[in-house]
C-alpha cells in the first residue's frame, strides 16, 4: 500500500523532544535530517503522538501520516523503515515489520513524500535556526543560574560603585562584569581569610565563605561540607585511580577522584609487560616526553613513564604530568589546601565537587603578589641604573645584594617611570586565573621581563574589550579594541603622574585632553624622578601622609592658610602645594580653581569605565581627544543612561534607613528630608547653588534649603497614599522639606533670598560645589549621616565641665545642615568597610534576583523571541506578562477607578481600558496610547519621589509600575499588547500579538486568563483572503460560551471581505496551557498593506468583543441559575 506523509514544522518544544524521543539510525550513521537519507539505508523512528494522525520523530524531525499506516501505534513505540527512493523531488520509506515467527522481513507499507528539495532545505534551515535559538536560551539560563549562585553582597556593592545597574544589565553582560569584579578583588589582602578555621564544620565553612565574598546559604554550606567529607579520597589515590582518570580523560577534581577510587573494576584497562628490547626502542621518545613535561630524566620518572605504556595509556606530556602531579598530591596536599581549591572553584561558579586539585597555583600567585609588594620605587631605580634585566626575580635579587649601598641619581628617568608603570599594571591585573593562563602559555611571571608580562596580561583583556564593544552595538574592529585598551591605559598612567600637573595645565583646563595631559604629566614626572624627589600622584586621597620630604617642603602650610583666611583642610593643603610647586600666586581664587579642576579630573577618571568608553565609541566619540569638560559631560550622560536610576538609589537609601537601628522618628524625618533636599538641589540645575553663592553665603545644606524654598514660593506638595497608583490629590496639608527638617530642632529655618546672577569669578566655586553635592547624594547613607551627626554634636555640645551635653538627640538637622559642604563631602566620601546594614540590604536584593532566576525559563524564551535584553528586570516583568494576577496594568486601572470616586476629577491620568480597545486601529494608534501610559506612570514616580509621605514599599511599587509600563511600551512597538478587559466580573488580562506575514498575510495570537471562561488561547490567520484558525480553552462551558458569541468575530471577518472561514474550537487540559509566543523573529519582518494591517487589528478587536460577550453571557447564566 502507498501513503503520503508530511513534515511538521512545529519545533517549539524541540528541547523536550530530543530528551524524551531520541532517534537512532542503524549502522552508526550520523543523523543529518531526512534530507541526508540515502537509498537502502535503514532508520528507526519513534512514535511521539497518536491522534487523528500518527506523528513520529524521524532523524530529529517530526513526520505525520495516516493512522491506517500504523495501526495500533502507541507513543514510544519504535518503527523501522528502509529508504527505497531518495531524489531531489521525493523520498520513499518502506515500513518493515519484523516477523519473528518465520524469521523474515515482510513489506507492509510504503510512505511517499512528494516534496521538492527547496522545502527540505527550508525545513533543515529552520531546524538549525531553532537549535541555535535553544542554545542561546540555555546559555542565558546557565549564566543566570551561575550569577545567582555566586553573586555576593560585596560584589553587588562593587558593581553599583562601578556604575552598573545589576537589575538592568543583560545577563551576558552581567556575567562578564561579575567575573571581572571577582577576579580583580579576590586577593587575600582584600579579605583576610586566614582568621577563620578550616576544620569543616558548618560554622567554620560559613565564616570562610563570608570572608571569601561567596554566598553563605544552607545550600552552599552543604555542598562544601559534602566536598570536604569525600575529599579524603584525594589522600588515598592509587594506581587504579590514576588509570581511571587518564583513561576517561577526566580532570582530577574531588568528585572525579572519589568516583575513580571507589568505582570498582569498571575502569580497568589491559596490562602488558614490556620486554627490555621493546622498552629500549621506545626510550628516546620517552625521554623526549619527560623533558618536554619539565622533569628530569631519572630512574623514578622513567618508571612512571613505563607504567603508562604498560597500562596501554597514551604517553603524552599531559598524561605524564598528571601522573606525577597525582602522586605528589596524594602525599603532600592538606585539608586546608583542598578547602582553598574548593573556594577557588566556587569563585568561578563551579560546584565544590568539581574543584580541580592542583598544587602550586595558589602559592605562585601569593608569591608574585608578595614580591611585587616588596619592590619599592628606589629598587626599580637602582635596577635601571645598573642595567639589570627587569624581571621580578632579578629586581628582588638586585635589591637584596645592594641594600646597604646609597641610591645614586637616576640616570634614566624615562625607563624608571616605564618600569614603575609596568609593575603597577601587573599588580592591578594579576589574578590567580591570569597566573594559571600565563603559566600554561609558558610565561613564568617571576622570570619573564616586565614588558612581556604586561603585554600578555593586556592580551588576556582583549576578549573583555571585544565583549564590551559587542554589547554596546559598537563595531568590533582592531581600531576600536585598541581605543578601549589605550583609554584604559591612559587613565592608569594618568593616575600616577604628579598632582602638580594641575597647576601647569590650569590655564588650559577647558581645552586640554587626556593625550596632552599625560604627555605633560610625563615631563614633570621625569624631572622629579631624575632629581629623586618624592611627589603625590594625581589620584592620591587628600588625607594621606606623603612622606617626610613633602611635609618638610611645605612645613609652613598652616600659618599660610591662616594668613589667607583659608580653612585648613586636606583639599586646601593639596591645592596650595600644587600652586607653590608651579610658582603660582597662592590666593583664595586660585585655590578654588585648582580644587575644582582637581575634583573634575579625579571624578572623570573614576567614572570612565571601559563600558563607558565602548558606548562613546558607538557614538563615534574618541575619549582621548575630547576636551576634559566635554568628556566629563559625556561620561555623566552615558552613566546616567546605562546606570542606576535616581528612584532606585532613593529606594536603596530608604531600605538602609529601615534597617538602621537607633534612629528616632524625628531623625528619620530629617534623614528623608536631607535626601529630598539633595534631590531638589540636583533638579534645580544649579539655580539654588547659584543663589547661595551669589548672596555671598557659605554653601551649606541649610542655606541651600532656604534658596530652594525661595525659588518655590507657592509650591504645592503632592500627597500619595500607600495604596499607590496615581496622585490621590494635590493639597497643602503635607509637611514640606523645611518642616521635616525643622521639626527635629523645634524651630523654623530662616528665610533668605538671593538673585541668580553668576559672575565669571563664581564659575569655579559653583562647578566645584555642584560636583561635591552630586557625589554627596551618590554616596550618602543614613548610617553616615548618623555618624556625622554624632561627630558634630560631640565637638560643639560640651557642657561647662567639658562633658557631652545629653540633650542633643534632636540636633540632627542643626548638626548636618550647618556643616560646610566640603566637610560634608569629606565625611560622606570617607571609605568604610561594608556595614551590617548594607549587607542586609544587598542580601535582600540578591534574594530577589535568585527568586527571579528560579522562575525564569519561560520569561527568557519570551524575551529571546522578541529580541529584548535578558536582564533581571526584564525577566521579572516578562514573568508578570506570562501570568495572571495583580499586574501593573490592572493595578493602574483599579486605582484610577478609586480616584474617580474620591475626587470626581474628569482629567484622568490614563484612558479607560475600553478606550485602549477602541484604539485597536493600527500599530500607530496603539503605540500612542502605550506611550501615554508609560509617560503617566513615570510622572507618578517623580511625584512619589518628591512627596513627604514616602516609604520603601510605596517607592518600590512606583518603580515597579513605571518599569512595567515602559516595558509594555517597548512591547507595543513590536505589536505585542497587554490589554486589560473590563467585564462585569472585573478586569481580565489579555495578551495580544499581531504577527505580520508576507504580502497580505498575517496572524492574530491571543492569550487570556479569565476567572469566568478559563484560560483561553487563540490564533486567527489571514491567508489568500481566507480566515482560518482555532480557539482553545481549558473549560468546556467557557469554550461553549465563546463559540456561541463568535458571531461577532465572524461578522467582522465578513465585513472585511473574508467570506471563507474555518475556525476550530478545542479543549485543552488545565495543566497544558502553552504560553509560547511568536515574536518578530518568526514573522513580524513582513510588510503588509494598510488595509491588511487594519483588518488584523479589526480581528483583534473582534476577539476582545467575543471574550467580553462570552464573559457577560456566563454572568447572566449565573444570575438566572441563582434565581
Amino acid at each position: 500500500m502507498r501513503f503520503s506523509f508530511s513534515i511538521e514544522s512545529d519545533t517549539i518544544n524541540n528541547k523536550s523532544n530530543e530528551l524524551t524521543n531520541p532517534y537512532r539510525i542503524s549502522d552508526n550513521t550520523k543523523a543529518g535530517g531526512i534530507l541526508s537519507l540515502k537509498e537502502g539505508q535503514k532508520v528507526t523512528a519513534v512514535v511521539v503522538k497518536v491522534g487523528d494522525k500518527v506523528t513520529l520523530n524521524l532523524c530529529g524531525q517530526k513526520i505525520s501520516t495516516s493512522k491506517e499506516v500504523l495501526k495500533n501505534a502507541f507513543p514510544g513505540q519504535e518503527k523501522v523503515f528502509q529508504v527505497t527512493k531518495s531524489s531531489d523531488s521525493a523520498i520513499e520509506l518502506m515500513l518493515i515489520e519484523d516477523q519473528v515467527a518465520n524469521g523474515q522481513n515482510t513489506v507492509s507499507t510504503i510512505l511517499h513524500l512528494d516534496k521538492d528539495k527547496d522545502n527540505f532545505l527550508a525545513q533543515s534551515q529552520q531546524k538549525s535556526k531553532d537549535m541555535e535559538k535553544e542554545k542561546s536560551i540555555l546559555d542565558k539560563e546557565k549564566k543566570l543560574e551561575e550569577i545567582g549562585s555566586k553573586l555576593t553582597e560585596q560584589d553587588l556593592k562593587l558593581l553599583e560603585e562601578a556604575g552598573f545597574s545589576v537589575n538592568h544589565l543583560p545577563v551576558e553582560r552581567l556575567y562578564v562584569e561579575l567575573n571581572r569584579i571577582k577576579s580583580e578583588n579576590n586577593d587575600k589582602s582584600y579579605n583576610p581569610i586566614y582568621l577563620t578555621g578550616t576544620g569543616g564544620n558548618e560554622d567554620q565553612i560559613a565564616r570562610r565563605l563570608a570572608a571569601e565574598n561567596l554566598p553563605v546559604t544552607d545550600e552552599t554550606i552543604k555542598q562544601v561540607s559534602t566536598a570536604l567529607a569525600i575529599s579524603d579520597a584525594v589522600t588515598l589515590i592509587d594506581d587504579k585511580t590514576v588509570k581511571a582518570l587518564i583513561a576517561n580523560e577526566q580532570e582530577p577534581s574531588i568528585g572525579n577522584i572519589y568516583r575513580s577510587y571507589y568505582g570498582g573494576d569498571g575502569t580497568k584497562t589491559r596490562y602488558q609487560d614490556l620486554s627490555d628490547q621493546a622498552w629500549n626502542e621506545l626510550l628516546p621518545q620517552v625521554e623526549e616526553v619527560i623533558i618536554s613535561s619539565g622533569y628530569e630524566v631519572n630512574e623514578v620518572n622513567l618508571e612512571d613513564a613505563k607504567w603508562l605504556v604498560e597500562n596501554e595509556l597514551p604517553l603524552t606530556k599531559e598524561n605524564f604530568t598528571l601522573t606525577k602531579e597525582l602522586k605528589y598530591i596524594k602525599d603532600n596536599i592538606s585539608r586546608d589546601q583542598i578547602f582553598d581549591h574548593i573556594i577557588d572553584s566556587m569563585r568561578k561558579g563551579e560546584a565544590p565537587l568539581e574543584a580541580p586539585i592542583e598544587l602550586g597555583l595558589g602559592e605562585a600567585y601569593e608569591q608574585v603578589i608578595e614580591d611585587i609588594a616588596s619592590i619599592e620605587a628606589n629598587d626599580l631605580d637602582r635596577a635601571v641604573n645598573n642595567k639589570v634585566d627587569l624581571t621580578i626575580k632579578n629586581i628582588i635579587t638586585h635589591k637584596e645584594e645592594n641594600q646597604e649601598k646609597e641610591i645614586e641619581a637616576n640616570q634614566d628617568p624615562i625607563e624608571s617611570i616605564k618600569a614603575r608603570r609596568q609593575l603597577e599594571e601587573i599588580r592591578l591585573k594579576m589574578t590567580k586565573e591570569a597566573v594559571l593562563t600565563l603559566e600554561k602559555k609558558g610565561i613564568h611571571i617571576e622570570t619573564t621581563q616586565l614588558e612581556q608580562v604586561v603585554n600578555a596580561l593586556r592580551d588576556l583583556e582583549e576578549n573583555y574589550y571585544k565583549d564590551l564593544l559587542a554589547y554596546s552595538d559598537a563595531p568590533v574592529t582592531k581600531d576600536n579594541i585598541s581605543l578601549v585598551k589605550e583609554t584604559a591605559l591612559h587613565l592608569q598612567w594618568i593616575k600616577q603622574i604628579p598632582s602638580y600637573i594641575l597647576g601647569e595645565t590650569l590655564s588650559e583646563k577647558t581645552s586640554i585632553n587626556l593625550e596632552t595631559l599625560l604627555e605633560k604629566g610625563n615631563g614633570i614626572q621625569a624631572k622629579l624622578v631624575q632629581a629623586g624627589e618624592a611627589y603625590e600622584t594625581l589620584m592620591t586621597v587628600p588625607n594621606r601622609e606623603y612622606g617626610d620630604s613633602i611635609q618638610k617642603a611645605f612645613g609652613n602650610m598652616v600659618p599660610l592658610l591662616e594668613e589667607l583666611d583659608i580653612e585648613n583642610t586636606p583639599m586646601n593643603q593639596r591645592a596650595v602645594r600644587i600652586l607653590a610647586y608651579n610658582n603660582m600666586d597662592i590666593s583664595k581664587d586660585n585655590v578654588m580653581k585648582v580644587k575644582s579642576y582637581d575634583l573634575e579630573l579625579r571624578t572623570m577618571i573614576d567614572n570612565l569605565h571601559p563600558a563607558v568608553t565602548a558606548q562613546m565609541i558607538k557614538e563615534e566619540l574618541n575619549p582621548l581627544e575630547m576636551p576634559i569638560p566635554e568628556l566629563s559631560e559625556a561620561i555623566s550622560r552615558i552613566k546616567e543612561d546605562m546606570g542606576i536610576s535616581s528612584a532606585e538609589k532613593y529606594s536603596t537609601y530608604l531600605r538602609k534607613l529601615d534597617k538602621t537601628e537607633g534612629i528616632s522618628e524625628e531623625e528619620r524625618k530629617a534623614y528623608i528630608g536631607i535626601y529630598r533636599l539633595l534631590h531638589q538641589i540636583e533638579k534645580s540645575d544649579g539655580a539654588a547653588l547659584g543663589s547661595v553663592i551669589n548672596a555671598g553665603q557659605e554653601v551649606t545644606l541649610d542655606h541651600l534649603l532656604t534658596a530652594i524654598r525661595t525659588g518655590h514660593k507657592g509650591r504645592v506638595d503632592a500627597k500619595v497614599n500607600d495604596d499607590f497608583g496615581m496622585l490621590e490629590s494635590l493639597d497643602r496639608s503635607g509637611e514640606t522639606i523645611t518642616e521635616q527638617l525643622s521639626a527635629v530642632q523645634g524651630s523654623n529655618i530662616d528665610n533668605a533670598s538671593g538673585q541668580i546672577d553668576l559672575s565669571n569669578s563664581n564659575e569655579d566655586i559653583t562647578k566645584y560645589m555642584n560636583m561635591m553635592l552630586k557625589q554627596i547624594k551618590e554616596n550618602v547613607s543614613p548610617e553616615k549621616l548618623q555618624d556625622i551627626q554624632k561627630e558634630a554634636v560631640s565637638t560643639v555640645a560640651l557642657d561647662q565641665d567639658g562633658l557631652i551635653n545629653q540633650n542633643t538627640s534632636g540636633k540632627s538637622w542643626e548638626a548636618i545642615g550647618k556643616l560646610p559642604i566640603e566637610k560634608l563631602f569629606e565625611a560622606v566620601n570617607n571609605e568604610v568597610n561594608m556595614t551590617e546594614v548594607e549587607k542586609e540590604v544587598y542580601y535582600d536584593r540578591i534574594r530577589e534576583l535568585r527568586t527571579t532566576q528560579k522562575n525564569s525559563d519561560q520569561a527568557i524564551r519570551f524575551l529571546n523571541e522578541f529580541k529584548l535584553p535578558c536582564s533581571a528586570s526584564n525577566i521579572s516583568m516578562a514573568i508578570h506578562i506570562l501570568s495572571d494576577g495583580e499586574t501593573a496594568m490592572k493595578k493602574f486601572l483599579n486605582i484610577k477607578e478609586d480616584k474617580v470616586e474620591k475626587s470626581g476629577n474628569p482629567e484622568l491620568p490614563i484612558k479607560e481600558s475600553a478606550d485602549i480597545t477602541d484604539t485597536l486601529i493600527d500599530k500607530s494608534s496603539m503605540s500612542e496610547i502605550y506611550d501615554e501610559i508609560a509617560r503617566k506612570a513615570n510622572a507618578d514616580l517623580d511625584y512619589i519621589m518628591n512627596t513627604e509621605v514616602i516609604n520603601t514599599r510605596l517607592l518600590d511599587q512606583g518603580i515597579s509600575i513605571a518599569n512595567q509600563m515602559t516595558f509594555l511600551k517597548t512591547l507595543a512597538e513590536k505589536e505585542f499588547y497587554r490589554i486589560p478587559i473590563e467585564t462585569e466580573n472585573g478586569v481580565t488580562n489579555m495578551n495580544l500579538t499581531i504577527i505580520r506575514g508576507d504580502n497580505d498575510n498575517g496572524k492574530v495570537s491571543v492569550t487570556i486568563w479569565s476567572e469566568a471562561l478559563g484560560n483561553v488561547k487563540a490564533e486567527i490567520s489571514i491567508k489568500d483572503d481566507k480566515l482560518q484558525g482555532y480557539i482553545s480553552c481549558d473549560d468546556r462551558n467557557g469554550l461553549a460560551h465563546i463559540k456561541d458569541n463568535s458571531t461577532v468575530l465572524k461578522g467582522i471577518a465578513e465585513d472585511s471581505g473574508l467570506t471563507k472561514q474555518k475556525i476550530d474550537y478545542i479543549i485543552h487540559s488545565k495543566g497544558n496551557f502553552n504560553s509560547n509566543y511568536q515574536g518578530i523573529d518568526n514573522g513580524n519582518k513582513g510588510e503588509v498593506s494598510s488595509d491588511t494591517e487594519k483588518t488584523l487589528y479589526r480581528l483583534a478587536k473582534a476577539m476582545i468583543r467575543t471574550v467580553l460577550a462570552a464573559e457577560n453571557s456566563i454572568e447572566k447564566e449565573g444570575i438566572l441559575n441563582e434565581n
